[in-house]
């Protein structure tokens, strides 16, 4: 057996590769707005804590 006999035609090889690649940059994208969106609800969380501290600091205060 031969190596040639053992390998995928070099239309199948670029098909494979570009399937992989495009797999892979569903994931990319996929991480992406999942890091956006937990980047948001982050940014929400802290700025509602951030205005009920200073509603906290006022209601003291007077």
């Amino acid at each position: 057996m031969s190596i040639m006999e053992n390998t995928l035609p070099r239309s199948e090889v670029c098909e494979t590769s570009k399937l992989n690649d495009d797999l892979l940059e569903a994931e990319i994208r996929a991480h992406l707005r999942f890091t956006q969106r937990l980047g948001w609800i982050m940014i929400y969380f802290f700025s509602f804590l951030l205005s009920a501290g200073a509603i906290h600091f006022i209601a003291l205060s007077l």
